[in-house]
């Protein structure tokens, strides 16, 4: 981040005693308050939206959250002089989630269903048109397009007469994740995703959008959530699927861990029956084998890194643990 930056604190209406760098953003100190500066690159409209969350969530005993502050002229967002936006919010120290920690996790499951269960009809839109803009991705087109890529990729790298150790590997796992892939954006398709899809918007959903153990804290009496940035209207199992990932490719898909941490999130937030299909199809989908497909087929393929081959034969051995748990735990 620039040092220019901190030209914009000029226009808030603050006594700034210290300032210091952290990764990508600049720590303030102010009036015996802590402030976080960052470049974003969001709308005016989505940080009212935002703002109106953030300060629902701040009325729960539960939660404190980092809340957007606006400058002198009432607006969230301000601007340097080179035409940067940046966002200044309240910071809130606290110690992170820790993803090997069993009540670290069952807390953070805990308070993810506190948040969706309190995150549903906040939002209020003048239209339907308006509404749109905050409605989360298709996840059934995602899978398909994800899919075809990976068609794609095999079809790359087939036709190629010299092959790499990775290449072959990829040519001899893809087939079986492939089928499974198309299989589970089928069942996607009958799964009832679109219906809840649509009643998710209707009710007012909100996803968080990022909820993993990087932007859960805790202090001693509160869970601190964290950059809402990414919030949008969806199944909020969205949330829940992304956790779990994170979490469980930690602690190897134990299935005594998963099935607590998940009543973790169900006591508070119960998950309905086709929910928990959408979940399942979204845990089992080799999201994975296609990150690694496409960083392979975007970047310099005359020198292919090592580390390449070991994340495919990680995913391979980590599918199957992930497919006994979605069998297991959700199903």
């Amino acid at each position: 981040m620039n040092e220019n930056a901190l030209e914009v604190l000029e226009q808030y209406d603050l006594e700034v005693t210290r300032s210091w760098k952290g990764r990508g953003v600049y720590f303030i100190e102010a009036s015996q308050e802590l402030y976080m500066l960052k470049e974003h690159r969001g709308s005016e409209e989505k940080m009212e939206k935002l703002w109106q969350l953030l300060n629902s969530l701040e009325k729960i005993q539960f939660f404190k959250t980092d809340l957007p502050v606006k400058n002198k002229e009432g607006q969230f967002l301000v601007k340097d002089t080179e035409g940067m936006s940046y966002l200044l919010k309240k910071w809130r120290d606290g110690r992170e989630c820790d993803p090997r920690s069993e009540m670290d996790v069952c807390r953070c499951l805990e308070g993810l269903g506190i948040l969706h269960d309190q995150a549903r009809g906040i939002w209020e839109f003048e239209s339907l048109q308006q509404r749109a803009r905050y409605e989360g991705a298709n996840l059934a087109e995602e899978m398909d397009r994800r899919t075809k890529e990976l068609k794609k990729v095999q079809s790359f790298i087939r036709k190629k007469q010299k092959k790499s150790e990775f290449e072959s590997a990829y040519l001899e796992v893809v087939p079986k994740y492939l089928n499974q892939a198309i299989e589970i954006g089928l069942k996607m398709k009958d799964s009832g995703y679109e219906r809840l899809r649509s009643q998710a918007f209707e009710q007012g959903k909100i996803c968080h959008g990022e909820y993993m153990q990087h932007n859960v804290l805790f202090d001693r009496s509160k869970m601190i959530l964290t950059n809402f940035e990414h919030a949008h209207l969806n199944l909020q199992c969205e949330d829940v699927a992304l956790i779990l990932r994170k979490i469980m490719e930690k602690q190897g898909w134990r299935l005594s861990q998963g099935e607590k941490f998940l009543r973790a999130y169900e006591v508070v937030c119960p998950l309905g029956e086709q929910e928990r299909m959408i979940l399942a199809l979204r845990l089992s989908y080799p999201e994975k084998l296609w990150k690694l497909a496409n960083h392979y087929y975007h970047t310099n393929k005359a020198w292919i890194p090592a580390k390449n081959l070991e994340k495919l034969k990680l995913f391979v051995n980590q599918q199957k643990e992930r497919e006994r748990f979605v069998q297991k735990v959700i199903l």
